[in-house]
């Protein structure tokens, strides 16, 4: 086509790049293929024979058909996704934020998440986090808070750990072993006796990870926290220990919520959370205390 165009060897050689040389074998080959002269004159001007101006009026034609074929067949350029940053307590991340992600995955999968553990309130004094779940108000004047509900926990066991060393209670904890999500730690002073609680016990363990804290306690080694969501396991709950019904919020920068993106992530978000915070009334029902 780029003969077509020029009408001579030296100027369609040099929109290919290539040689006048290389060029001229390119067109005998071609010649030799269809059994035809395609055309004749010198190598600055030249003529196309009515074969070769056959053959080129095909290669048009065909040319334009690719033309409007290739927007189909180009690669799909990928949605651009909405950043957002969330900062939680661990044990929020895994109660809430993972099984939320996990039930409106489509959804979330339009969003660039990333994620952070706070470290309570100082934690979220130099967080830049457009979305934080946590147990205490954001500080930042551009945020608004939400209250979406409580976080239930009190100390319990699994029936294997009962069966071991009996059912924890204010007057044997020097017999017993503890693991605790060290985040719990933090929230002494709305959980009042949890520091009497740790300090009595005969060892413990914490930890970080909720996940592995829960491994622990399944074990049967150790007695750890129960909440609302766990007690559905077979855990059984210590009631003469101090248990607690600590806030739940969830906070947004207002900026962010004034995009739709924003706005539709919140929305749904604080849906969410005021139903997976609802308190248990029957959280400490005989049934689910051990005898």
């Amino acid at each position: 086509m780029s003969l077509v165009a020029t009408r001579g060897l030296d100027q369609a050689a040099g929109q290919l790049g290539v040689s006048v040389a290389t060029l001229k074998r390119r067109l005998a080959r071609l010649e030799d293929t269809i059994d035809a002269k395609l055309y004749t004159g010198s190598q600055r001007t030249l003529v196309l024979t009515e074969e070769g101006e056959q053959l080129a009026s095909v290669l048009s034609r065909v040319d334009t058909l690719l033309g409007g074929i290739k927007p189909a067949l180009a690669v799909p350029q990928q949605e651009e996704r909405t950043p957002v940053s969330v900062l939680f307590m661990d044990v929020l991340f895994e109660m809430f934020l993972m099984p939320f992600y996990a039930k409106h995955i489509e959804i979330c999968r339009k969003y660039q998440f990333s994620t952070a553990a706070a470290e309570f309130l100082e934690g979220a004094k130099r967080s830049s986090s457009e979305i934080t779940v946590t147990h205490f108000p954001n500080p930042h004047v551009d945020c608004r808070n939400l209250n979406v509900g409580v976080h239930q926990v009190a100390f319990g066991a699994t029936q294997a750990y009962v069966d071991a060393y009996g059912l924890p209670n204010r007057s044997n904890l020097n017999r017993h072993h503890l693991a605790l999500v060290s985040d719990f730690r933090l929230v002494h002073k709305l959980w009042i006796g949890l520091e009497d609680v740790m300090r009595e016990v005969s060892s413990s363990v914490e930890m970080d990870s909720t996940a592995a804290c829960r491994l622990l306690v399944n074990s049967g080694q150790h007695f750890g926290l129960v909440t609302q969501w766990s007690l559905s396991e077979d855990n059984v709950v210590c009631p003469d220990l101090p248990k607690v019904e600590m806030p739940v919020f969830l906070s947004y920068k207002k900026a962010f919520y004034a995009k739709p993106e924003g706005k539709l992530l919140v929305d749904l978000m604080t849906e969410e959370a005021r139903d997976v915070f609802q308190p248990q009334a029957g959280w400490l029902d005989a049934d689910r205390v051990a005898a």
